[in-house]
């Protein structure tokens, strides 16, 4: 009540209640007024408010005392509007500028806050000067806390430093000085704490910075950019870490759900996938620095790319397009499912990134959205928090494109490339090109159908025959889906048809037959692209077209135990460890991994 507003270019649209709704596209379509704008009509403007800067101070002070920080800003804008020549000296302008920045860190809006807390730090005079002291205190902390806030952790540094100049002793500057060392090592190492943030971090933002120097995004031979390595990473390692600009966590309550349709468009964005939208959105408001970084992705092939990356700021507001942002969204999101139940591969990607998520967690991760999709991937993906995780899958040679999954694996070649279809391309890795092009693929299709029909009628053929005739169902199903990978197309590729039927007969046959249950494991294993070989106590592995699973290491688990049994302790040690190199693959740290196995 009471409040001005300039609306520009509004329209009208129609609601289901057939009530009609005054709309506007975008947050600079509108300006918010003070009553004594000269831009109001002067039936509805109040006379010039005449207040003294330190009176618009003073109502500034009261404001943030009150926690009304929106109204503290604006009180602290006419404050320094309202500054006098004589009185805009560096010491009343910088009481000015340092409460101004207080208020816009309450209000999450970093880049003012920075520009205000640097414009509050006074030149101070040779001889001592204990308040003007305690003023550039004041403005470098805010300083530092907007600038790590905005991920400027040298920046921030700085100003922790410029502190202990000072004071050397002062234990807020001295815990943050610390946490913004702590970003800068990892920004150079990768070292986390992630088992100390892990399982307990999801629907969380976790207190760690990007580890990005590993990996540059470059321009590809024929799939627009990509990520690249630009040194060697070994299998296991991290390729990236990096936090993300927005994060939205799983709803509480996924049974309702906001929906949005674009003017023009042909279906409509929902779920998650629009509060991932409107954090976006107010992030760049809020700190219209990050919007090069963003407007930078590519936003489809509907919006060319932008010459200029930098927003134009009109009447005081960043103009956004906010239908590019959301195009953005579409295509550049990871989005995962999780199950709080799960002890252990609690931080593996369970669902897809992007499109089609409505319930699961979200988040737009700038710099590995570069990454393009192969289903023979080098890189794994998995979530802590808003961190996400990549682990190098094999060995990375310097300068190769690293891929990961974009989509759930699928056996069933249609359903693959009609998932990768709604990005707008077709996958074209070895394995991709095997499935389009061997004419044993029909077969397979229709087999496969057989064997997801039998496996839901499962508990009914339990209890019409004995266990062995339902295993020996199963077999002889394997052997039909084996003749439907011949070998040369599928040479060291992964047969994914394969992998369900022997991870069943696996768990059939372990009590009683355990060597045969053996072979269906390392069946298993081989099914995902590995080709394992084992003596009496060592083994080697090709991984270069292997696929990482969580039922990779369950099988290399359960092989592990079997040699324990028959004495091969040695070569069991080995093969334990290899599992958990690919757990933490999967998984990104190795929390889970006792409670899932046991100790050694």
């Amino acid at each position: 009540n009471g409040t001005f507003f300039v609306v520009k270019e509004p329209f009208y649209r129609s609601v289901l209640d057939e009530d009609c709704v005054l709309c506007v596209d975008h947050p600079s379509d509108i300006v918010f007024l003070d009553a004594d704008s000269p831009i109001l009509p002067d039936a509805w403007r109040s006379e010039v408010i005449d207040r003294s800067s330190v009176e618009w101070k003073q109502a500034g002070n009261h404001a943030l005392q009150d926690q009304q920080f929106v109204e503290a800003e604006r009180c602290y804008s006419r404050a320094l509007s309202a500054l006098t020549a004589a009185q805009a000296d560096d010491f009343a302008r910088g009481i000015i500028h340092r409460n101004r920045a207080q208020a816009r860190l309450c209000l999450h809006r970093h880049d003012g806050a920075y520009s205000d807390a640097l414009a509050g730090v006074r030149v101070l005079p040779n001889q001592p000067d204990p308040l003007g002291e305690i003023q550039n205190i004041r403005a470098l902390y805010r300083a530092g806390r907007a600038a790590y806030e905005l991920g400027a952790f040298d920046n921030a540094l700085s100003a922790y430093k410029a502190i202990t100049a000072i004071t050397p002793l002062s234990e807020d500057c001295l815990r943050e000085l610390k946490r913004t060392e702590s970003r800068i090592v990892e920004q150079a190492t990768g070292v986390n704490m992630w088992k100390a943030t892990g399982p307990s971090a999801h629907g969380t933002k976790v207190d760690h910075a990007d580890f990005l120097r590993r990996t540059e995004a470059r321009q590809t031979a024929h799939h627009g950019r990509g990520l690249f390595a630009v040194e060697a990473i070994p299998c296991g390692d991290i390729v990236l870490s990096e936090k993300a600009l927005a994060f939205v966590p799983s709803p509480v309550d996924p049974k309702t759900f906001n929906l949005v349709i674009p003017p023009g468009a042909t279906r409509g964005t929902f779920g998650t996938q629009i509060d991932i939208w409107t954090e976006v959105i107010q992030r760049i408001v809020a700190d219209p620095s990050i919007a090069p970084k963003v407007l930078s992705l590519y936003a489809g092939p509907n919006y060319p790319p932008l010459e200029d990356l930098n927003l134009p700021i009109v009447d005081g507001s960043p103009v956004l397009d906010i239908f590019r942002i959301e195009n953005i969204i579409e295509y550049n999101s990871f989005g995962y499912g999780h199950d709080p139940e799960l002890t252990s591969f609690g931080n593996a990607a369970l669902t897809t990134p992007g499109l089609n998520n409505m319930d699961g967690s979200m988040g737009l991760w700038v710099h590995c959205s570069a990454m393009n999709h192969s289903c023979l991937f080098n890189a794994e993906h998995s979530f802590i928090g808003d961190m996400i995780i990549f682990r190098a899958t094999r060995d990375i040679a310097k300068d190769e494109e690293i891929t990961t999954l974009y989509k759930e694996i699928n056996a069933d070649y249609d359903i693959r490339d009609a998932a990768l279809r709604t990005w707008g391309f077709s996958c074209d890795c070895k394995l991709c090109e095997a499935d389009r092009t061997c004419p044993e693929t029909p077969t397979r299709k229709h087999l496969m159908e057989q064997t997801r029909d039998l496996l839901l009628q499962l508990p009914l053929i339990k209890a019409l025959v004995e266990p062995r005739t339902a295993v020996m169902m199963f077999e002889d199903l394997l052997v039909k889906i084996e003749k439907t990978y011949p070998e040369e197309y599928y040479h060291n590729l992964p047969r994914l048809g394969l992998i369900t039927l022997h991870r069943y007969c696996a768990f059939a046959y372990a009590r009683a037959e355990p060597e045969k249950s053996i072979e269906h494991a390392l069946a298993c294993i081989e099914a995902h692209g590995y080709k394992f070989t084992m003596t009496d106590d060592n083994f080697e592995i090709d991984r270069t077209n292997a696929m990482s699973a969580p039922q990779v290491v369950d099988q290399m688990m359960n092989v592990s135990r079997y040699k324990a049994m028959k004495g091969q302790t040695i070569l069991a040690g080995k093969i334990r460890e290899l599992a958990l190199q690919i757990y933490i693959i999967v998984n990104g740290e190795p929390s889970g991994f006792q409670t899932r196995y046991g100790k050694a």
